[in-house]
């Protein structure tokens, strides 16, 4: 009844959709024709990939950058209720209200915070503000993301586990704009595809089942679920930290590249 109660408004919402009008494209690539008439120029799937592959330390480190901080967003997201219930013996309908009240609050302060803070640097001149958030939040998530698993206070972990919840929040108003913001115009719908795939692949598909994984073959006991949780999400911030400082060398050079950009395409 909940999944029902939940999902029935966006019946009516969805509908208010037909409504709504498409925005005006700005930086669309023109051609002008025989008759004197600007024209949209068409981009083939083709010249995407080629602009992708001349930006791939860019694109692939700016992907499995965040697609890790995604891999541990979800890993906790599916595991900590259990680290509460298991190891703090809290029961499952307070858990639910503890880190539901979490999420409906600290999340989306965590991602308007990461979004004006890219938004704060980009105006003092930082052309990589967007990446600077991300990195800055995956590092100041590790040790907390260590050490709400591990303290054995319940009411000082969930503290903590706001503080990390706040800080994995961060990126997610970023990381999709910076694609929209190194990719031509007409390129934004594939980039992002391409994007939502890795990051849904590593962090929702693979993100929970890893973790199980670890408790249940390499520590071998479903109360250890808060050491399984400490070292999947310290690894994988650690691999985020590692990709987006690389990713902060290339983002510049990609956005010199697209305000040069020409592609060999055909304008019919």
């Amino acid at each position: 009844m909940v999944f029902f109660f939940i999902a029935a408004p966006t019946i009516p919402l969805t509908l208010l959709l037909l409504s709504m009008r498409e925005p005006i494209r700005k930086g669309v690539r023109k051609v002008v024709g025989e008759d004197g008439t600007a024209r949209a120029v068409k981009v083939p799937i083709s010249a995407f990939f080629r602009y992708a592959r001349r930006n791939a330390k860019t694109v692939l480190t700016h992907n499995i950058g965040f697609a890790w901080l995604s891999f541990a967003g979800y890993g906790a997201a599916a595991w900590a209720p259990s680290l509460f219930i298991r190891v703090h013996g809290w029961e499952p309908a307070f858990t639910g209200k503890m880190l539901g009240v979490i999420g409906i609050t600290v999340g989306p302060i965590g991602i308007l915070t990461g979004g004006w803070l890219g938004d704060k640097l980009g105006e003092r001149g930082y052309r990589d503000g967007k990446i600077r958030v991300g990195l800055f939040a995956a590092c100041a998530a590790l040790p907390v993301v260590v050490a709400y698993p591990l303290v054995t206070n319940a009411n000082l972990g969930i503290v903590l586990y706001a503080v990390a919840a706040f800080f994995s929040a961060m990126p997610w108003g970023v990381a999709p704009a910076a694609i929209q913001e190194m990719m031509p115009n007409q390129m934004r719908g594939q980039a992002s595809a391409v994007y939502l795939f890795i990051v849904n692949l590593l962090g929702l598909a693979l993100g929970p089942q890893i973790l199980a994984i670890f408790t249940d073959y390499v520590f071998k006991d479903e109360m250890m679920v808060h050491y399984s949780l400490a070292s999947t999400a310290f690894l994988a911030k650690l691999l985020s930290v590692v990709l987006l400082a690389i990713c902060l060398r290339h983002y510049t050079k990609s956005l010199d590249r697209l305000e040069t950009w020409s592609e060999d395409l055909d304008p019919d």
